[in-house]
């Protein structure tokens, strides 16, 4: 009645496992307001701002029900968006608060 400890090796974080979470979370994703069709982003966009104050954090996005989750198989929202805009000539700037943004 009761699960081993630890998982079967190759099981947490098997890339099959990893790919279809992202397919589910991507499906998942939900845009509450577009205003004015601001997304997706033109390949124009010469300037974006990422703003709350857990941009730089990758654990606060695992959430508090991850027990076994890695930190460092995750990145934070501002790694993925440098990873995302490099090279693009989009300049992303960061803050914890919207005071700091512009």
């Amino acid at each position: 009645p009761y699960l081993a400890e630890e998982p079967p090796p190759g099981v947490l974080l098997a890339p099959a496992h990893v790919a279809a979470a992202r397919r589910a979370a991507e499906r998942s994703m939900v845009l509450l307001k577009n205003e004015r069709a601001a997304l997706p982003l033109a390949p124009t966009t010469r300037r974006l701002a990422v703003v709350g104050p857990f941009i730089d954090q990758r654990r606060d996005h695992l959430g508090i029900w991850t027990l076994d989750a890695r930190e460092e198989e995750t990145c934070s929202i501002a790694e993925a968006c440098r990873a995302a805009f490099a090279g693009t000539g989009t300049e992303v700037r960061f803050s914890a608060s919207a005071a700091h943004a512009q």
